[in-house]
């Protein structure tokens, strides 16, 4: 019995060392990849133009980028969550805008 409890607790142990949710943004992984989607089917259907689309490809690289680096030491910090999340508040702002500028490809 005190061998299954130490191994319990060993597991425990183990599993709060490890960076749980600062690995993953998850509510800000999926409105990047719906912003990602939004350009690919603005792109498609003709409402954006290839130089739109590219800008905005590149600004969610941006983020995606920051997303990386705000992940790599393990935690990700309250501001550095804020920075991304007004970074993509501005780039859905923007694929708004240019999707609906009434040029066309």
């Amino acid at each position: 019995m005190s061998r299954f409890l130490l191994a319990v607790a060993a597991v425990v142990l183990v599993m709060a060392s490890l960076p749980a949710d600062a690995q993953r943004l998850p509510n800000l992984e999926e409105r990047v990849a719906d912003a990602r989607d939004r350009v690919h089917r603005g792109f498609r259907n003709g409402d954006l133009t290839r130089n739109e689309s590219d800008r905005l490809h590149s600004d969610i690289d941006r983020v995606e980028r920051m997303m990386r680096q705000a992940r790599r030491d393990g935690v990700a910090t309250k501001g550095e969550r804020r920075d991304i999340r007004d970074e993509l508040a501005y780039i859905e702002r923007e694929i708004d805008r240019l999707m609906h500028n009434r040029r066309r490809r």
